[in-house]
């Protein structure tokens, strides 16, 4: 370990609970981003796709994935959560809490994150929520120049999620980053997500007058609205029929809003 880094108190990493994955996409998607993050000609990687597809989720686990590399592959895993909105200001502060270090409030402070982060050596950041109007133009705004796009033998790594898409052209910074998109689940696997997450079998769709796939139906085979809608429906049970109708009946409400 980095004597200044040691000085500081910073971590291997810590685990962070994560349910289990469920169906062959998010699967697919999910080796196809441990593939990525081993990959050493691959320096930046960036989590793509709308809201509720399972952006995050997927980061998660691919933080606990570099945890588990050990120290001989990443010796820091470090993971950043944005809010809202923010600057890139607040992007620097909330790095640079993480790292425990101070980047004080000069024009220089992305050399000084750029230093600190090269004195690590092998990590990870791992920067969850770049939201697609907030993305700045490149990573040096934020970060220096501490971790390349591509090369060969790269050891460190930045990984992002943004709601932005791989076909998108309003973030100028994203081209400069390996793109992997989450998409939305094939109806056969969101209906599996949703009987999962709202402790049903095929017997209990069935006495419910297929409501369930309804209501799957509704949520386009996005998982955040799947999980979601399936939580909420937990509280009308299995042999609530007028619990099951109305709660189709409110959803399709809620899509109309929203669409």
């Amino acid at each position: 370990m980095d004597a200044s880094a040691f000085e500081r108190g910073l971590p291997h990493g810590y685990y962070i609970p994560v349910e289990d994955i469920i169906g062959n996409s998010a699967l697919k998607t999910m080796h196809q981003l441990e593939r990525c993050l081993n990959d050493p000609t691959i320096g930046r990687l960036a989590i793509v796709g709308r809201h509720g597809v399972g952006k995050t989720f997927l980061m998660k686990h691919l933080h606990n994935f570099a945890l588990n590399l050990g120290d001989d592959r990443f010796k820091y895993v470090i993971w950043v959560s944005l809010g809202d909105e923010f600057t890139i200001k607040d992007v620097q502060d909330a790095i640079a809490a993480a790292l425990k270090c101070d980047i004080g409030h000069t024009p220089n402070r992305a050399h000084k994150l750029s230093k600190t982060l090269g004195d690590l050596g092998r990590f990870v950041l791992l920067l969850d929520g770049l939201t697609k109007s907030d993305v700045p133009e490149s990573v040096e705004e934020i970060l220096g120049h501490s971790v390349p796009a591509h090369g060969d033998g790269i050891e460190c790594k930045l990984v992002v999620t943004t709601n932005c898409t791989a076909s998108d052209s309003e973030s100028r910074m994203l081209d400069s980053f390996t793109k992997v998109e989450v998409g939305c689940l094939p109806e056969k696997e969101a209906f599996e997500l949703f009987k999962h997450e709202a402790g049903l079998d095929d017997i209990h769709v069935a006495m419910l007058d297929n409501i369930p796939k309804l209501l799957v139906k509704e949520c386009g085979g996005i998982p955040g609205w799947i999980v979601n809608c399936a939580s909420g429906s937990r509280v009308y049970g299995v042999d609530d029929l007028s619990g099951w109708r109305n709660a189709l009946f409110q959803f399709k409400q809620l899509v109309q809003l929203n669409n």
